[in-house]
């Protein structure tokens, strides 16, 4: 059902991430432009440093379960899930809705290592610690 991200190959996995954020990037809809005022930053950028602090690969708290990896706006699911990307968006100041096959599903963000998603029916996804270059 629908296109498969983020296969456990190393090499499909970059062609499938690719794949994935054109995907991600075709969905986004074009919003009337807001400007802010003076101070302040434009809401699409806020809303796109979170999502940007959001990119990486996720597991699920509870088994520890690889479920995908965030890229561009999108929730690109493993392999397993065959599922098409979902899109990602902010909808407060910490928090985002993941668009789930046309169910939305809110999750309150914790920014740190590891970055946390608790979603409102309970679950959690921890975002899989990003290994720093020296």
């Amino acid at each position: 059902m629908g296109q498969v991200c983020c296969a456990e190959d190393v090499g499909e996995a970059k062609l499938v991430e690719l794949q994935c954020e054109t995907l991600a990037l075709g969905a986004v809809k074009p919003q009337a432009a807001v400007q802010p005022g003076p101070g302040e930053q434009s809401p699409k950028k806020v809303e796109a440093d979170l999502l940007l602090k959001l990119a990486g690969d996720w597991i699920r708290e509870a088994d520890k379960v690889s479920l995908g990896k965030v890229a561009a706006g999108s929730m690109c699911w493993a392999a397993a899930y065959k599922t098409a990307p979902s899109k990602l968006s902010q909808v407060g100041p910490m928090k985002v809705m993941l668009d789930l096959e046309g169910e939305g599903h809110i999750g309150s963000v914790t920014l740190g290592e590891p970055a946390k998603i608790s979603w409102d029916d309970g679950e959690v996804w921890l975002r899989r610690n990003i290994q720093k270059r020296p």
